[in-house]
This record gives structure tokens, C-alpha cells and sequence, in this order.
């Protein structure tokens, strides 16, 4: 019921365990009967519903230089980010095959199938949606659907707001509630340290292993 499996490079795809650390350009997998919870490491969440596919393309946290980024290529699924630790540079591109979703704040719930248009609905905090046509900005409880990679996107005003709920009901039914901060288990000590360590590993570095294909630091688990 809990099968999630994740991939990197050639390899050949490994359940992923509770609490097992992912990396960067990791693919996690969940089957039909499966979901998931990506923390990562600055506190925010990655819902991931049944049936559903993405990359970790880019994961830098530093704490200490108050940075937090992230770029996530959603393959197909249904998905809810919630932000976490707030920093003065903090970002999270999440690349779909219609179009780029940028989010600054603290939810967004999206749903990407390969035969329907990208829906993307901004819970609070700031958005803009881009591709080969044109962008959009979304304040809170605005929605888009986006057609193609070149198809126009529409102003979000013209999702009429009873579409907008409904489609927004189906993804909570594929991710499920919004887990309570309370209800995610601290780490072991050894693991803790681990991350600990990983937090003050400089940004540039971080992104200097990632571009070069060196293992970085852990930047996130399943939960």
C-alpha cells in the first residue's frame, strides 16, 4: 500500500523506507496505491498523491546565509507544496510539461496528467506561471489552467470558482490533509546530526556539487 520507490541516473528504481534521505536528481516514484510526504530540509513539504512521478532537480538549504531554493520537474501526479522555515532568499520552481510554476509563500496545490490542461491554484503567498507563450502572476485563491507549453495562459479570473473547488477537492483526496507539524516524528540523533552538518555546508558549495555532479548534502527524506 506503501510502495515508493526512487531512482537516480541508470539505476534501477529502490523503495524508498520512512525517514530514508533523498537527493538531488533523485526520481521518486509512487504507485496507484501510494502517496507520500517529501520534507525537506528548511521544514517545507511535498505532498505526493497515487500514480505520481518527479525529480529533485535542485535542492539548496542554508540556514545560516538564510537561503532556501529549489527547482522540482512534476512529471505527472497530484502534488500541495507547504513552506517552511521563512529565509531572506527563498524559492521554489516546480517544472511541468506545460509550464513553470514559481512560488513564493506557503501552498500551492497542482495537478499534472499528460492528456489534461496543468491546474495550479495558489493557497497563500505569491506565484507566477510561465511558459513558451506568456506569464501570469496569482495572488491567494487564484487558480490557472494551462493548456501547453505554447498555449496562452489565461487570466486566472476566468477559472469559474465552483471548477477551481472541485478540481481542488480531487487533490486533497489524491495527497490527503495537510499533515500537522506535530505529527511529523523528530529525527534520531544520528540522523539529526547528519542534517545538522548538512545546514552548514555553504550554498555554493551545495550548488557547486549539484552542477557538478558530485553527491551534495541530503536535502530531504520521505516521511
Amino acid at each position: 500500500m506503501r510502495d515508493v520507490r526512487g531512482q537516480i541516473g541508470a539505476e534501477s528504481a529502490k523503495r524508498i523506507t520512512i525517514d530514508q534521505r533523498l537527493f538531488y536528481d533523485q526520481r521518486v516514484i509512487t504507485t496507484e496505491n501510494s502517496r507520500s510526504v517529501v520534507e525537506f530540509r528548511d521544514g517545507s513539504l511535498l505532498q505526493v498523491g497515487p500514480d505520481a512521478v518527479l525529480v529533485l532537480n535542485k535542492l539548496v538549504f542554508n540556514p545560516f546565509e538564510s537561503k532556501s531554493e529549489k527547482v522540482i520537474t512534476a512529471v505527472k501526479g497530484s502534488f500541495r507544496f507547504i513552506s517552511g522555515i521563512k529565509t531572506k532568499t527563498s524559492s521554489i520552481e516546480i517544472r511541468t510539461p506545460n509550464a513553470t510554476i514559481g512560488i513564493r509563500g506557503s501552498q500551492g496545490d497542482f495537478l499534472v496528467h499528460p492528456s489534461a490542461p496543468l491546474f495550479f491554484a495558489l493557497g497563500d503567498g505569491i506565484a507566477t506561471v510561465r511558459n513558451g507563450r506568456n506569464s501570469v502572476n496569482l495572488r491567494p485563491g487564484q487558480a490557472v489552467a494551462v493548456n501547453g507549453p505554447n498555449a496562452q495562459i489565461p487570466p486566472p479570473r476566468q477559472i469559474p470558482p465552483a471548477v477551481t473547488a472541485q478540481v481542488l477537492r480531487h487533490i486533497a483526496r489524491r495527497v490527503g490533509p495537510p499533515p500537522p507539524r506535530r505529527a511529523i516524528a523528530p529525527l534520531p540523533p544520528a540522523e539529526a546530526r547528519i542534517e545538522a552538518a548538512a545546514n552548514q555546508v555553504p550554498s555554493g558549495d551545495q550548488e557547486g556539487a549539484q552542477s557538478g555532479g558530485q553527491p551534495p548534502p541530503p536535502a530531504a527524506r520521505r516521511r
